[in-house]
């Protein structure tokens, strides 16, 4: 696998912590004009129970999305999510 070339990426300048974060996860994108379907990518063990929550919350907002769950975090697991 070669590297990306370089590029530059500009960062949100918002940080958001504190109790009850994974519900405001939605409210986050519309702050960031990130809109459309949703797709959450999970592993199957301690991450698949937080990403749960973060789906629940996109579908109380009436938002579409989908969780898929993943073996392993590689690039061939992420292609597979997507088709």
């Amino acid at each position: 696998m070669r590297n990306p070339p370089v590029h530059k990426m500009t960062i949100p300048r918002e940080v958001w912590v504190g109790e009850g974060i994974l519900e405001k996860v939605p409210e986050m994108c519309e702050t960031l004009k990130i809109r459309g379907d949703v797709l959450i990518i999970s592993g199957s063990t301690k991450t698949r129970k937080i990403a749960a929550k973060v789906e629940d919350s996109f579908a109380r907002k009436g938002i579409p999305v989908e969780l898929v769950t993943v073996n392993e975090a590689s690039e061939e697991e992420v292609e597979k999510a997507l088709t």
